[in-house]
This record gives structure tokens, C-alpha cells and sequence, in this order.
């Protein structure tokens, strides 16, 4: 039996659900807290989306979706770190040798 999504299997769709169910628990869990425990809230809504996006990803291939659009950036940023690397090491022995400013001793 063959089903859409990342994983077709009925096994991968079963962890699937049960992290939605989870997800869903979680909810309930954070309502069921007092008004005044927001810390404690705030833990279970974290833990809800978490196990979300765990149950998206793992029948949306979210991570192979997302990897080119995140080394493109990567790419595009990395000649940026570059060049301050270069320009920073480049700064730092001009001081080095004795050409940058100098400060006054008294």
C-alpha cells in the first residue's frame, strides 16, 4: 500500500498522526495550566510546535525542501564573511607592524 508523502509507508504515516496527537496534547497540557504559571505554558506551547514541526517534516521532507535555500544564502553570505576576515587579519598586522594610529603615553 503506497501513500503520499515523504515516507508512502503506513508506519511513517502512523508516527506521523502520532506526533500530531502529541502536538495536540501538549496544548491541552498548556491550557490545563494556571493563568499564573505562564513559564509553565509557555514549556508545553514550545514542546506542542516542536513536535509539529517534527510531524510536518517527516511527511513534507521539509529539510530537503529547505537545504538549497539555505546554502544559496549561505553562499551568498559567505564572500561577505570573507572579506571581512580578510579585511579585519589585514587591519590588525598593519597595527602589528606599527602603521596604525598611534596612542599617547604620558
Amino acid at each position: 500500500m503506497s501513500l503520499p508523502g515523504g515516507d508512502p509507508d503506513l508506519a511513517s504515516w502512523m508516527v506521523a498522526v502520532l506526533d500530531l496527537v502529541a502536538a495536540g496534547a501538549c496544548v491541552l497540557a498548556a491550557l490545563r495550566r494556571p493563568a499564573s504559571d505562564r513559564s509553565g505554558r509557555a514549556f508545553w506551547l514550545l514542546v506542542a510546535a516542536l513536535t509539529l514541526l517534527l510531524g510536518l517534516n517527516k511527511q513534507g521532507d521539509l529539510q530537503r525542501r529547505l537545504l538549497p535555500w539555505g546554502r544559496s544564502i549561505l553562499d551568498r553570505r559567505s564572500a561577505a564573511i570573507r572579506d571581512l576576515v580578510a579585511w579585519s587579519w589585514a587591519s590588525w598586522l598593519v597595527r602589528m607592524l606599527g602603521g596604525g594610529p598611534r596612542r599617547e603615553t604620558a
